[in-house]
């Protein structure tokens, strides 16, 4: 079963997301806002290439370890923010992936219409 630290509704968010994305066929997924790296163990375990970034450079630092810890590159987490596309151009020359997980993001957004486009071109359509 998917934990998500101490957030209990992201474990369903999760147990949701991994499941569409295996009906679905999907394989890459971008995670906005990484925070503490929670969702990494989840998402890797289930298959997943994962690749995400934060613009507090703590929470990068956490997410790199838990990269490390299920023995993926910590250089696929990264700081950036995702009001400010030229710090996750990075990342977005990664993509484009199939799916993309932003828990809490939208409440800290200063403009909700520029975030919701950026992290619209962080995926493939459809």
């Amino acid at each position: 079963m998917a934990t998500a630290g101490s957030y209990p509704a992201n474990t369903f968010a999760l147990e949701y997301l991994v499941e569409a994305c295996r009906t679905r066929g999907l394989r890459s997924i971008v995670e906005v806002g990484v925070g503490h790296g929670t969702a990494v163990d989840v998402l890797v375990g289930a298959g997943l290439d994962v690749t995400g970034f934060d613009r507090d450079p703590v929470m990068v630092e956490s997410s790199k370890e838990a990269m490390t810890v299920v023995g993926r590159g910590p250089g696929l987490v990264s700081l950036g923010d995702v009001e400010d596309p030229s710090s996750f151009a990075q990342v977005r020359d990664a993509g484009p992936f199939d799916a993309l997980l932003a828990l809490g993001i939208l409440p800290t957004a200063q403009d909700e219409a520029r975030t919701l486009a950026n992290m619209r071109s962080l995926v493939r359509p459809g």
